[in-house]
């Protein structure tokens, strides 16, 4: 198996993932590890809201789990040993999902079937699905990872537009949303299902 221990963030999660474990072969909670107020430099680690803590803050790390600074920082010296199975950080568990190659499949390579309210660029790929090519959408579902609702869903048909013109050398869609898009899209994600359900009962 490989296990990244390329980054600060790696080694501190295989380091966590090195700790004594219970009878019940889980791991110590983070409370138990870090205290009650420093928790959260361990919680914001592991889910990819830091990346670079301050010096002070990688000495109190290197302490609560158990390993030498210099390894720590730097990979310096041998890692220690896991006591466990190991799992993905949440950080790339949560990187994994978001993934837009597993956007494209989730839905079907042309904006597909939402199976809850479609975010901002999911309307936009829904309105104009049947005229983009699936390369459009990876390429802007990139742009819009972690940021689908930040943008109005014109911003992101505006980026499709684009991106279509620039991938395939052809001519963009001509950009008219609906006026309630969000309508529109939860009309055009229900006529997909019910084609793809007659066309799975043959």
């Amino acid at each position: 198996m490989n296990i990244p221990l390329s980054t600060f963030a790696d080694r501190a999660w295989y380091a966590y993932q090195c700790l004594p474990r219970g009878k019940n072969g889980k791991l110590p909670s983070l409370l138990k590890v870090m205290g009650p107020e420093k928790r959260l430099l361990l919680a914001r680690l592991f889910n990819g809201e830091r990346s670079d803590p301050r010096q002070e803050t990688r000495a109190i790390i290197a302490e609560a789990l158990k390993v030498p600074r210099a390894w720590l920082d730097l990979g310096e010296g041998e890692p220690p040993k896991l006591t466990g199975p190991y799992k993905a950080m949440p950080r790339d568990q949560k990187m994994r999902e978001q993934d837009p190659g597993e956007w494209i499949k989730k839905y079907e390579a042309i904006g597909g079937i939402p199976t809850a309210t479609p975010n901002n660029f999911q309307i936009a790929v829904l309105c104009f699905g049947s005229i983009l090519d699936s390369k459009t959408i990876e390429a802007v579902a990139i742009e819009a990872r972690n940021r689908e609702n930040s943008e109005e869903p014109l911003y992101w048909a505006e980026r499709l537009r684009l991106a279509q013109i620039r991938l395939t050398g052809g001519a963009g869609f001509r950009l008219e949303l609906p006026k309630d898009a969000l309508q529109a899209s939860a009309s055009l994600a229900s006529n997909e299902k019910a084609h793809a359900k007659k066309a799975h009962a043959g």
